[in-house]
């Protein structure tokens, strides 16, 4: 069936949503102020919201720009590209308004300090197509679309996944995946293949000759399931690396400095305090308030590197809880998924008397705030755009044991 439809609003994967009667259609490649041409694919049975196929645009929305990425459409990474940037930042307010609690008080989003050339970490599936491209899989399906010269991308990590493809072009063993990212002094490289390191010095040398910001090359070995990086890194070229590749750390460095630093403003540690760092990752969070606070602790099950000040503990969060000191502040980084509900009782067990919860999610960031309502009050939301161009936004939330 096919229908005419005006686009409102986008949902959380960037596609966009009309409202058809009761239901959610959701169109990808429609934006807000769209007047499109659909053909519904399919209905839910089980929730109200349906899926339609975009035929043509029948009317451009005031806010539909030119994508400035050639792949665009058939790379899947930047949905909200067509959409001009003010657009985008509306967007993701009206998202963040939408899934959390209407008694939270929600801050104007925090724009990145630039939409382009900001993200420092990038991951790629390596393939063959009569020549070799660095790519990623396009949504729900296992279709690689080309990413060279990712514009989202800090400068020189496309200009390295060039050399790549060339060198391999050339005769070079071909790696899985490569996962490229942003250092202190440079570029971390690392190759992901299911073969023994000799294949891959050689590509290592050559490309570290090729591209002198590469500081580090390093092999990892395939992991099972949907996960890309195995559990060990093995050194192929340059110098050893400070942090494993898999650490977590933001991939935008500019713009998460400025949360760290709004995130250590609102604590207003007075040296006194004992503080978790619960999903630490790169541990940036418990670096930036082990200097204000008397006890730093920094929990996850891949630590990041000691720091002065940081107690790093290596474990699972749900395991740490179990036995955790007291704590006068805890926060929480949690992944997509948001927390457990192991997590969350043992938050509430615990009781710190505030619980900062940095979110890359909104619909599991107001689940948990509804699960940790009867300990915690959510005072103050502030919706970071961390991730330009895509439908991603962090969120940074306060909250307060209740009386």
């Amino acid at each position: 069936m096919s229908i005419q439809l005006a686009i409102t609003e986008l949902d959380d994967e960037g596609a966009g949503v009309a409202l058809v009667e009761s239901r959610r259609l959701h169109i990808a490649g429609a934006v807000p102020g769209d007047r499109v041409v659909a053909h519904v694919e399919h209905v839910s049975r089980h929730r109200g919201d349906a899926w339609a196929r975009l035929l043509r645009l029948e009317r451009a929305s005031p806010d539909r720009v030119e994508p400035r990425c050639g792949h665009h459409g058939d790379c899947t990474g930047c949905a909200l590209m067509p959409l001009a940037y003010a657009a985008q930042l509306r967007a993701k307010q009206a998202r963040v308004r939408r899934a959390l609690p209407q008694d939270v008080s929600i801050d104007r989003i925090v724009p990145a300090p630039e939409p382009w050339g900001y993200r420092g970490t990038q991951k790629y599936v390596v393939i063959r197509r009569g020549k070799t491209v660095l790519g990623s899989y396009a949504a729900r399906s296992h279709r690689v679309a080309d990413m060279s010269g990712c514009p989202v991308a800090r400068p020189a990590l496309p200009r390295i996944a060039d050399a790549i493809a060339t060198l391999c072009d050339r005769g070079a063993a071909a790696p899985r995946h490569v996962v490229l990212r942003e250092v202190e002094g440079g570029v971390l490289v690392t190759l992901v293949a299911t073969g023994e390191s000799a294949a891959y010095r050689s590509l290592a040398r050559a490309l570290r000759e090729r591209c002198p910001e590469i500081v580090s090359v390093v092999l990892s070995l395939s992991a099972e399931g949907n996960r890309i990086l195995g559990k060990g890194e093995q050194l192929l070229d340059g110098t050893p690396p400070a942090e494993s590749p898999r650490v977590f750390r933001q991939p935008n460095a500019a713009q998460a400095e400025r949360l760290y630093a709004d995130l250590a403003r609102d604590a207003a540690l007075t040296g006194s305090e004992t503080v978790l760092d619960l999903y630490a990752g790169a541990g940036a969070i418990a670096r930036a308030l082990a200097p204000l606070a008397a006890h730093t602790i920094a929990v996850d099950l891949t630590p990041s590197t000691p720091a002065p000040g940081v107690e790093v503990i290596a474990a699972d969060v749900a395991d740490f809880l179990r036995d955790a000191p007291h704590a006068d502040l805890a926060i929480v980084n949690p992944p997509r998924r948001g927390l457990t509900p192991e997590v969350a009782d043992a938050l509430a067990r615990l009781r710190p008397a505030r619980l900062f919860y940095v979110s890359c999610n909104p619909e599991t960031l107001g689940r948990d705030l509804a699960r940790l309502a009867p300990t915690y009050v959510a005072v103050r939301a502030t919706p970071y755009d961390m991730l330009p161009q895509t439908p991603h936004v962090e969120i940074f939330a306060r909250l307060a044991v209740r009386a």
